[in-house]
């Protein structure tokens, strides 16, 4: 009887544990059913279209061309366009000045040459040799590149995201490496219409003055801190849309063409691509807008960037051209620029 009353006993504590767990659980999910049920707040970002500047300093002086001497010294040491050079004979180059005074002064005696080629450091040796009085080992660098872009978003606390893509070296086509990066205004001095076969561009001049910070330069877009928000913004803060709600049909975009600053342009959505990787290319565009095509020919160099909008929404940023037909050409969703946005920058 005992022994009953015992395992009546335990029975009853199991159950009672049993139901207690389940209220729990019960409680648990209706709690965080609750939770997501309520609707979180849109992330809004102001569409740019502002053409800007962008300078980049690299790290290293970097190899921009070999001498086509076969016999170049560079050449046979096995040094190639693109590589970063950081020291020579343990002295640090700082820059192209330097390093050309500092391989003279070596004279004929052979210089070790420390360098970077993809995040690898190694050294060679290379001999001097005398060209036009002045020993040279036979190459040209540079510590900097420059373009001409156009902005995509800017936050109210004024970080922003323009281009689209990259600033490349256009001799390795590698994204140019940033130790340092400013943005500046450009004043447009023309346009350079497109046509089939041979892209077109806009042509301007930077201000001297520095007008924010570049911190990334990704395959994504460029990215930065403006020290005060640019005026002539067409739209306040405008929400963001996600790939699943960019559609075919009619869209804007919105660019600067010359000195009267930001205009919004008619486009055709034709393809949108499924958003499997983080590319530049995510969906395809057709100029329709006759005002727009009178004055570039259709997509041109420097447009790279312009916010494209639908249904009142920000969905990403032209990126590309298609070179046989300069009306069509390709976009990135603004989520992928977003992503590739340092945490720090990041609205």
């Amino acid at each position: 009887m005992q022994n009953q009353l015992k395992r009546s006993g335990t029975a009853k504590a199991v159950a009672t544990f049993r139901i207690a767990c389940l209220i729990s659980a019960l409680m648990i999910v209706f709690s965080h059913s609750a939770y997501a049920a309520e609707p979180s707040k849109a992330l809004e970002l102001i569409p740019g279209g502002m053409t800007f500047g962008a300078k980049l300093t690299y790290p290293e002086v970097m190899i921009s061309e070999l001498a086509e001497d076969p016999e170049c010294p560079a050449r046979l040491s096995g040094l190639a366009v693109g590589d970063g050079i950081v020291s020579v004979n343990g002295v640090k180059i700082t820059g192209p000045a330097q390093l050309a005074e500092t391989i003279n002064s070596a004279g004929n005696n052979a210089v070790t040459v420390e360098y970077e080629r993809n995040g690898t450091r190694n050294t060679v040796r290379v001999v001097p040799r005398l060209t036009n009085g002045e020993w040279r080992i036979g190459i040209t660098v540079k510590n900097s590149s420059a373009g001409i872009g156009t902005v995509t978003f800017i936050s109210e606390n004024g970080e922003f995201g323009g281009l689209g893509h990259g600033i490349c070296c256009k001799e390795s086509g590698k994204l140019a490496p940033l130790a340092d990066g400013h943005v500046c205004g450009v004043e447009i001095k023309g346009i350079k219409k497109g046509c089939a076969g041979t892209p077109g561009e806009i042509r301007g001049a930077f201000n001297a003055e520095r007008n924010g910070t570049i911190s990334a330069n990704t395959s994504a877009g460029v990215f930065g801190l403006y020290a005060e928000a640019p005026a002539g913004t067409l739209y306040g803060k405008t929400p963001v849309a996600s790939p699943s709600e960019l559609h075919l049909g009619s869209a804007t975009i919105i660019s600067t063409l010359g000195n009267d600053g930001p205009k919004e342009y008619r486009v055709e959505i034709t393809s949108v691509f499924e958003p499997r990787a983080q590319t530049e290319k995510g969906f395809a565009i057709k100029i329709t807008d006759p005002e727009l095509i009178e004055r570039t020919g259709g997509i041109v160099q420097g447009m790279s960037g312009s916010p494209v909008l639908q249904d009142g929404k920000l969905v990403g940023a032209v990126t590309h051209v298609m070179v046989n037909d300069p009306t069509c050409g390709y976009g990135i969703f603004v989520t992928t620029m977003l992503d590739s946005m340092p945490e720090l920058l990041r609205p």
